[in-house]
């Protein structure tokens, strides 16, 4: 593609796809994706430094890691199977599913590195979508075997026992500890798709009704007060069914008001989600890339100078990810010749970050 074109898609797609949401925002979406495949299962560490996710950069699923704080980017995962869904073991341990013993997948733990490996869970059947507790203490995970349903199953690292949850799906622990947000499925016909919480003491299950459609990967706000859920409701592939393969919208429902149902950066196709104690949520979008998005969500639609700088503010950041320094330069004198006045700030963090204006 020529110079010239790139420029001109660049900023296309920005218009066609950034602005109803990122336009007049003070919490737009960020890009925070490496443009080299496609990149899912986003987890975060606990001390909110890390960012784990799934690339299929190298031609197969591998685990990557990203430095929030100085944006490096380090391949952990090496070899020909499929290595996915990762969580945090801690700072410094990572739990996947890998297929390299087993095409059902199994559960292991390395270091960041990718490095001492350990098969935790493994055997006959599927397992998927490993999550840890607060506490570092059981790792909850889901399983199917033959015929059976997709159940969830709780296993306790210390003692090495596994016990039995519910059928479901996407299981995220609470931050206490004491319960877990999933998706139904299978079982009872009336529960599947629909979102749930699993009190462990107890082992009792509560359905919640989030209106027509269909959900996925729920995870809970540091609060612990509410659940961020992705959404499907219409028939987006047009195959006359509604499932978690159409496109997701995310709702926010609060666990203290149960009629309080709100949709989250509407507007905006985001899925799979992973949020950080730093006030920091990450979703995949329908295209498979990773954003980064403020637990508080977007503000209100901005006046004047103000949105204006959102745009060009929005522009730059997208640009930051793209280590394009033709593309930042057409990009900078666009929104100049635009917005003169509001934009000469972010051309000079331009200039600073790429030499763009001395090109």
């Amino acid at each position: 593609m020529s110079s010239v074109r790139k420029i001109l898609s660049a900023i296309a797609l920005l218009l066609l796809f950034g602005a109803p949401c990122i336009a007049g925002s003070v919490n737009p979406p960020q890009l925070i994706s490496s443009s080299l495949g496609s990149e899912f299962d986003p987890a975060v560490s606990p001390n909110g430094r890390y960012l784990a996710y799934t690339s299929d950069a190298s031609g197969n699923e591998d685990i990557w890691i990203l430095d929030l704080k100085d944006r490096t980017r380090r391949k952990v995962t090496r070899n020909t199977s499929s290595d996915y869904a990762p969580c945090f073991l801690g700072n410094d341990r990572l739990v996947f599913v890998s297929t390299r013993a087993s095409s059902g997948g199994e559960i292991y733990s390395s270091d960041l590195k990718g490095e001492n490996l350990s098969k935790l869970l493994g055997g006959d059947g599927y397992f998927d979508s490993p999550a840890l507790s607060p506490d570092r203490k059981t790792i909850a995970y889901i399983h199917r075997n033959d015929d059976e349903n997709v159940r969830i199953y709780l296993y306790n690292l210390k003692s090495k026992v596994t016990t039995q949850g519910p059928i479901g799906l996407d299981p995220a622990f609470a931050p206490s500890g004491e319960s877990l947000t999933f998706v139904g499925a299978g079982g009872n016909p009336g529960n599947s798709g629909r979102l749930a919480l699993y009190f462990l003491r107890g082992d009792s299950v509560r359905i919640i009704d989030t209106g027509p459609g269909v959900v996925s990967n729920p995870a809970f706000y540091p609060d612990g007060k509410r659940i961020v859920f992705a959404r499907h409701s219409t028939d987006s592939d047009k195959d006359g069914f509604v499932t978690r393969k159409d496109d997701p919208e995310l709702v926010i429902y609060d666990l203290e008001n149960i009629s309080s149902l709100s949709r989250f950066y509407a507007g905006f196709p985001l899925g799979e989600l992973a949020i950080s104690s730093k006030e920091r949520m990450f979703a995949v979008s329908d295209d498979a890339e990773i954003y980064s998005l403020s637990t508080d969500g977007p503000a209100a639609q901005l006046p004047g100078a103000l949105e204006q700088s959102a745009l060009c503010d929005s522009l730059l950041r997208y640009l930051i990810t793209q280590d394009d320094s033709l593309m930042a330069a057409g990009c900078c004198l666009w929104a100049y010749d635009q917005y003169p006045d509001t934009c000469k700030n972010y051309l000079l963090t331009a200039a600073g970050l790429y030499g763009a204006l001395g090109m």
